[in-house]
């Protein structure tokens, strides 16, 4: 071999190294810490939060903090999935306020100023942050992920549906996007393609328990309980603290009407080291389901009271149960709070489903205060909100229209009423047939 051979490639070698050791620097920048340890534990992080993995993520964001406390994504992350507390959103903004935005990554400046923005709830802000950083940026999956899940937050399904596949185009591994592939097809009512997108999901990340969950959503969703159960089961088989899918199958025990199976099952979820916060949810809307399914709307607002739930019930559907029974017993204090509170939500996130949430809530409060026609309207304005988006919407919008067909029956359109609940019956026969007399109480 000649000198000049070997010199070259001496320096190609040199080259090869340098450039590995240049783009080394360049992923290490995405965050910014000064000990590698401390980088490894947040990225260990960010692999547990793609998998949903909460308990995980936190440890691992918890870690990267005590490896080093000036590692500012660490500690908004850690934080940000920390206890629920109601000054949560205040520290989390002070945090991001005393950041020396100036040390940090471009993308990190950006994630914390997007974070800031929803704190304030100030979407317009937080959306031009999210254009003008692609603009620049047009490929970072962090900045890319926001913008697919706004699109789908406002329910514009095909650009949400256009953006996850670009994403998917871009890492055929990754798993969320295609996740939400199969939440928009079930959004649009394409039941069978929402099934084969998670299953496909399923078979992309086996060990995951979130695939199975998913899975068993729309089951749940369509009527198929065993099915479902059985897929939110082998969740928690593969994660116990998998709390989604505990929260999931006490919604199966309420929505077959078996609340001491509901009991059961929030005991197995403590033993799974759920949050108390989620505890405390579970055990609120159990004492609502309670009264809905045994006593009066009086009973039911009491027990709500006696729970201390008016500001611990955090899915729709027993927000609904709740205003109605605090409707129908004339409770105006407790009503007015719950339609103040989703008033509040529906301004500051433009709308989604708190502004579809509280058209039904106001419906409902028009029919008892004898105005069928306009609650009729409130009625199909929040149903042309409302998609089958994942299961606790879904199940929101069929009891929206079930509401919808008693008001039609009671104004004698008793054809239209019949088309409406033969439509929720054709998406889930049995909860046309429990939830057929909704409102349930006179």
């Amino acid at each position: 071999m000649k000198k000049t051979t070997i010199a070259l490639i001496a320096i190609a070698a040199v080259a090869l190294g340098a450039g590995l050791a240049l783009r080394a620097m360049r992923e290490e920048r995405e965050w910014t810490s000064s000990s590698r340890a401390a980088l490894e534990a947040f990225r260990q992080g960010l692999s547990a939060e793609k998998k949903l993995y909460v308990n995980e993520a936190r440890e691992h964001f918890a870690r990267a903090v005590e490896l080093d406390p000036e590692f500012t994504m660490a500690r908004v992350k850690s934080l940000g999935l920390g206890p629920k507390s109601a000054d949560r959103p205040r520290r989390l903004k002070e945090l991001i306020l005393e950041a020396d935005l100036e040390r940090l990554s471009e993308r990190e400046r950006f994630l914390l100023q997007h974070r800031l923005a929803l704190i304030d709830r100030d979407l317009a802000r937080a959306d031009q942050l999210t254009s003008d950083y692609l603009e620049r940026h047009p490929d970072d999956r962090f900045a890319l992920t926001i913008h697919c899940d706004r699109a789908w937050g406002r329910n514009d399904l095909d650009a949400a549906e256009r953006c996850y596949t670009k994403l998917l185009e871009m890492d055929p591994t990754a798993v969320l996007p295609r996740n939400n592939l199969g939440y928009i097809r079930m959004a649009k009512g394409e039941f069978r393609a929402a099934e084969e997108a998670f299953a496909a999901y399923g078979r992309i990340a086996p060990d995951q328990a979130n695939p199975h969950d998913s899975l068993g959503e729309l089951l749940m969703l369509t009527g198929r309980y065993g099915e479902a159960s059985r897929e939110f089961e082998r969740a928690v088989a593969i994660r116990s603290d998998f709390c989604a899918s505990w929260a999931h199958l006490i919604d199966l025990a309420l929505l077959e009407g078996d609340l001491a199976r509901a009991e059961a099952t929030l005991g197995r979820a403590r033993e799974a080291v759920c949050p108390p916060e989620f505890v405390r949810s579970q055990e609120c809307r159990l004492a609502i389901w309670n009264g809905a399914a045994t006593a009066s709307p009086a009973d039911t607002v009491r027990l709500a009271r006696d729970a201390e739930c008016e500001n611990d019930v955090v899915d729709a559907l027993s927000i609904a149960l709740l205003h109605h029974a605090a409707v129908a017993s004339g409770d105006t204090a407790l009503s007015g709070k719950i339609e103040a509170d989703l008033e509040k939500w529906a301004e500051g996130y433009r709308g989604g489903m708190m502004a579809a949430l509280l058209g039904h809530v106001h419906g409902i409060r028009l029919a008892h205060e004898n105005s069928p026609d306009e609650a009729i309207a409130r009625l199909r304005e929040a149903d042309s909100r409302i998609t089958y988006n994942g299961e606790g919407i879904g199940v929101v919008k069929m009891y929206n229209r079930l509401a919808l067909a008693r008001l039609l029956e009671s104004t004698g359109a008793a054809a239209e009423a019949a088309r409406i609940r033969d439509e929720v019956r054709r998406v889930n026969p049995r909860f046309a047939d429990r939830f057929a007399t909704i409102p349930s109480w006179n």
